[in-house]
């Protein structure tokens, strides 16, 4: 009971054995017909046989399955997949005592040392920072590669409009004509001499 005086806290470690620790809840019942053997056995009250052997198993559970991950894992998400593994561990030893184990969760946050906690946000504020930083790269390269592909189309279409004029000279007159007023160009010194070949025998 976190509301509790005494500190009811589950230590345990990673696989490199480094400490941290949680609340735990956990709920269950006793089967119909077992509370007898279960007292002939245990010798203990209720309360008193999960305050300590239950209680015991459960950070056995704990232990076991945490110290197969590292503390990487357990910030991550990894936790839920220990406490999991934790109440099959529990609820299959008790079941044959008729005690029922059929949920085990943790209370708040698994409690890290501060010093690996602010490793942790570090790294994760680091892997952040490299994935914007990528993501950024990829755009700026899609960009260069649209402008590349733009200029390479710009440029055939200037090599196309180039071989057909070459292959149709006159079509370049066609044009100046096709926007000429009709007035004769003003030409003044010498030298000077209309913008289209107006001798030229049309054929």
């Amino acid at each position: 009971d976190e509301r509790g005086p005494q500190n009811e806290e589950i230590a345990f470690a990673d696989n490199t054995g480094l400490p941290m620790t949680a609340d735990v809840a956990i709920t269950l019942q006793v089967t119909r017909g077992s509370a007898p053997k279960l007292y002939e056995t245990y010798r203990l009250t209720f309360d008193q046989l999960l305050d300590g052997p239950i209680r015991n198993d459960v950070r056995s559970a704990i232990a076991a399955e945490a110290e197969k991950v590292n503390v990487d894992a357990l910030y991550s998400g990894g936790r839920q997949v220990v406490i999991q593994r934790a109440l099959a561990r529990v609820s299959t030893k008790w079941a044959r005592f008729g005690v029922v184990v059929s949920q085990l969760d943790w209370i708040g946050t698994i409690r890290y040392p501060d010093v690996i906690l602010q490793a942790i946000q570090a790294k994760t504020r680091t892997d952040q920072e490299t994935l914007t930083a990528r993501a950024q790269v990829a755009k700026a390269q899609a960009q260069a590669e649209a402008q590349i592909a733009a200029a390479r189309g710009e440029a055939e279409s200037i090599r196309i409009i180039n071989q057909a004029l070459a292959a149709n000279p006159r079509y370049v007159d066609l044009k100046a004509v096709e926007k000429w007023d009709g007035k004769m160009p003003q030409v003044t010194g010498s030298g000077g001499a209309p913008f289209i070949n107006l001798r030229e025998d049309a054929r």
